[in-house]
């Protein structure tokens, strides 16, 4: 029984001693993935070990951008409209640098409860913009809007709301190329800019027999884009070119590859040019030095049915809000296209998806009160609002100042209320 014992303790002995090794192994792997914040290979032993790049010491901090346009948990674009009568944010009325077909209350437009309503978002307080504060932080800087006249009204709003702390001799505007335009706050030396081009993508023209055809390059945007680089802040817009009847069906209208397309879906020629504004962003851009934004679609309110008001003359003579959410539109899907091109860029695009709670604001379009060709519309003209009233365009003051507190929020208080890394 002694030497049966013995060897019994041997053979135990010899089996512990064989599993000590692996044993000890193991806690070391386990123990440094717990634990380790260092390279994301490294070796235990004879063993290389690859890990996550983002250990909890690597996340990097969330930026303001296309899934998370948050100061901490807060979106910025979820949350209601709130009335508050110490806006707007200029005199209405006052402004000198607003196309006249955005001057509502100078158009015949008497009630200002339009211009009295301000975002507030779900978790969070929106800042209200303070024109000398963000002068002072685009210091020495170039803000451009580029795209179409929906990108002008917010250009504009932008415009009345630093004038109202920027002494008219110390401002300069100018044309700067036959697409743009520049205000020039001189005491900043900053420049707020606005170009000219409603589909991102170049335009131009082929001979058609005697006459010219003019069509949508959609993979050319160079010519644009030299006056884009060394920008500090870009805000794009493109979408409401590209909507108008359900199909674009003009012959030779847009060039690919220099194929011609005789027919095209909008939505179709939409991601197409979008596709070549994110190559063109990715190539020329250093995120380092320009902060990039994409203004979502600015909703229009041509059908009074939306909220359930068969019997109106589509936005006119609204003056309040939508407050019922039922009566918000779906989700655009030219929206989701954008989306899915914005997440698959290299270079972090802000996404200002001011859409939805746009779609709120029926009452805050000209209306008949607005101007064609220079004119205010006649009393004729004034009573056909089905035909003449502009439900597209936004008041100014208006909706677009908000546009312009969310842009101000998401450039500059993200030292306050959280982080942007890029």
């Amino acid at each position: 029984m002694g030497l049966r014992d013995s060897w019994r303790t041997k053979l135990i002995y010899n089996i512990v001693c064989s599993l000590i090794p692996a044993i000890v192994l193991s806690i070391l792997i386990l123990y440094s993935f717990l634990c380790y914040t260092g390279e994301s290979n490294f070796m235990i032993g004879p063993f290389k070990v690859q890990r996550s790049v983002f250990s909890r010491a690597q996340i990097p901090l969330t930026p303001v951008s296309i899934k998370a346009h948050k100061f901490s948990e807060c979106d910025l674009y979820s949350g209601k409209w709130v009335h508050d009568d110490s806006y707007p944010l200029y005199p209405n009325g006052e402004c000198t640098y607003m196309s006249q077909e955005f001057n509502c209350r100078g158009n015949g437009r008497n009630d200002s409860d339009y211009t009295k309503w301000r975002w507030q978002p779900a978790n969070c307080e929106l800042p209200r913009l303070k024109p000398s504060e963000m002068l002072e932080r685009l210091r020495g800087k170039r803000l451009m809007f580029v795209g179409d006249s929906i990108n002008r009204n917010q250009w504009e709003s932008l415009l009345c709301i630093f004038s109202t702390v920027v002494p008219p001799e110390r401002k300069i505007s100018r044309q700067t190329s036959p697409f743009s335009t520049s205000f020039v706050a001189q005491d900043y030396n900053c420049s707020i800019e606005f170009f000219w081009a409603p589909f991102l993508v170049e335009q131009g023209s082929i001979k058609n027999g005697n006459e010219s055809t003019e069509i949508l390059i959609l993979d050319a945007i160079e010519k644009h884009g030299a006056y884009w680089r060394d920008v500090d802040v870009l805000v794009f817009n493109s979408g409401h070119w590209w909507t108008h009847g359900n199909k674009v069906q003009l012959q030779n209208y847009f060039m690919e590859n220099n194929y011609l397309y005789l027919e095209l879906e909008p939505l179709d020629a939409f991601k197409k040019a979008m596709i070549t504004w994110a190559k063109w962003v990715d190539k020329n851009i250093d995120p380092t030095k320009t902060r990039v934004f994409f203004r979502g679609f600015s909703p229009t309110h041509f059908s009074s049915k939306q909220w359930n008001d068969p019997k109106g003359h589509k936005c006119n003579f609204e003056r309040e809000p939508i407050f019922n959410e039922s009566y918000i539109s779906p989700y655009l899907e030219r929206m989701i296209m954008l989306e899915k091109v914005l997440t698959e860029m290299k270079i972090p695009v802000s996404l200002m998806n001011i859409t939805r709670l746009s779609d709120f604001r029926k009452d805050g379009h000209p209306s008949v009160y607005t101007m064609r060709r220079g004119k205010k519309l006649t009393p004729e003209q004034m009573n056909d609002p089905d035909n003449f009233g502009d439900c597209s365009h936004w008041c100014l003051p208006g909706l677009p100042d908000i546009w312009n507190e969310l842009l101000y929020g998401s450039l500059f208080m993200k030292d306050k209320l959280d982080s942007y890394s890029k």
